[in-house]
C-alpha cells in the first residue's frame, strides 16, 4: 500500500506536467497570505531590507575605491545616522508645523470651495443648472 505522500506525488504527476510549477504556485499563495496577514508586523523588516540594500551599494562603491570593507561599512553607517539625525532635527519640526497650518486652514478652503461650486449656476447657466448641482450634491 502506498503512503499518502506517494499518492499525492503520483496525483500531481498525472494532473500537472510540471510539479515544480505547482510547488511554486503554492509557495506564492502561502507567501501572499502571510504578507497580507502579517504585513503590519513585517513592514519594519521590509524597510530594513530596503535600507540595507541601498547602503550596501554605497559600501561597494567605497570598496572599489580601495577603502577597506570595515571602514566603508562604519563610514556609511555613520553617514546614514547623521542623515537620519538631520531629518529628525531639521525637517520633522518644520513638517509638523506646516501640517498643523494645513489642518487649520483646510476648513476655510472647503468653505470657499463650496461657495464657488454654489455660484456655478449663476456664472455658467448654459453649462450647469441649479437642479443639476443639487442632484450632484
Amino acid at each position: 500500500m502506498k503512503n499518502i505522500l506517494d499518492w499525492i506525488s503520483d496525483w500531481f504527476r498525472r494532473v500537472l506536467p510540471n510539479p515544480q510549477a505547482v510547488s511554486f504556485a503554492i509557495f506564492l499563495l502561502v507567501s501572499t497570505i502571510l504578507v497580507i496577514n502579517l504585513g503590519q508586523m513585517l513592514m519594519p523588516v521590509f524597510a530594513a531590507g530596503v535600507i540595507a540594500y541601498l547602503l550596501d551599494g554605497i559600501v561597494m562603491q567605497a570598496v572599489r575605491r580601495k577603502v577597506p570593507h570595515l571602514v566603508a561599512v562604519i563610514l556609511v553607517y555613520l553617514l546614514f545616522l547623521a542623515s537620519l539625525s538631520f531629518l529628525l532635527v531639521a525637517v520633522l519640526p518644520s513638517l509638523y508645523q506646516q501640517t498643523m497650518q494645513l489642518i487649520q486652514q483646510l476648513p476655510g478652503w472647503v468653505t470657499k470651495g463650496q461657495v464657488l461650486v454654489l455660484e456655478l449656476p449663476e456664472k455658467y447657466p448654459e453649462v450647469i443648472t441649479e437642479a443639476q448641482l443639487l442632484e450632484l450634491l
